[in-house]
């Protein structure tokens, strides 16, 4: 997962969706950052995010974390 320059790496496991959203929350804590989006493997999804990992979470590569300045 990339995220403000960072990368971490997650599981392709569905235990680590709910560990995604909670990296997400943590590295934006006190930024001025705010969660806009998710880039899978080069697919920008903007909303049913935890429906969208649970289909692909074998086969995801890449998480690219959109965000927009508050």
């Amino acid at each position: 997962m990339k995220i403000l320059d960072q990368e971490l790496e997650l599981a392709n496991h569905p235990s680590s969706i709910g560990e995604l959203f909670a990296k997400i929350e943590e590295k934006l804590k006190d930024t001025g950052y705010a969660f806009t989006s998710l880039t899978i493997d080069g697919v920008k999804i903007e909303a049913d995010y935890v429906l969208y990992l649970s289909q692909h979470i074998n086969d995801i590569r890449e998480i690219e974390v959109g965000v927009t300045s508050f």
